[in-house]
């Protein structure tokens, strides 16, 4: 399986970048489990070179 470059951007509640990380998956599916699963509590845009793949929303709320 031919694996793609994406990266992803996460910001926090206060709208500052948190996290950013350049990664490797095998589909814009991989791509977003890939960044769901580390950071299901953040606001993140994942890209592949310049086409948005996906935009996640928090899906864990603080109290």
């Amino acid at each position: 399986m031919l694996l793609a470059a994406y990266r992803y951007y996460c910001l926090d509640s206060t709208g500052d970048l948190h996290s950013a990380e350049w990664f490797e998956a095998g589909s814009d599916g991989d791509a977003v489990a890939h960044v769901k699963a580390r950071h299901g509590d953040a606001t993140c845009e994942i890209w592949q070179d310049d086409r948005l793949v996906a935009t996640l929303m928090p899906t864990r709320l603080s109290a």
